[in-house]
Parts: structure tokens; C-alpha cells; sequence
């Protein structure tokens, strides 16, 4: 019983971050648009284009 608890809570957690992840990805896309550059993958070259 103990290791079905256990399984269910790691399946949770997972579920949550993946949850918490896909949230996170969503804001920066709303952001990156309102900004209207790209904010996380910056190269060397887009700073130097700026």
C-alpha cells in the first residue's frame, strides 16, 4: 500500500510541475510578444543586433 502512495504521489508531482511548466512557457510567450523580442533565448548575436 505504502509504495501505491508513494507512486501516486510521485505521478502528482509530476503532473504539477509539468502543469506549472506549461504555465510558465505560456507567460513567457505572452510577454516575449508584448515586448516583442525574445527574452530566454538570446545569442550572442541577437545582443549584438539590439
Amino acid at each position: 500500500m505504502r509504495f501505491l502512495e508513494a507512486q501516486r504521489n510521485f505521478i502528482k508531482s509530476e503532473e504539477d510541475y509539468l502543469e506549472a511548466m506549461q504555465k510558465y512557457y505560456q507567460s513567457l510567450v505572452q510577454l516575449e510578444r508584448f515586448v516583442g523580442k525574445e527574452l530566454v533565448f538570446i545569442t550572442k548575436e541577437t545582443k549584438e543586433n539590439e
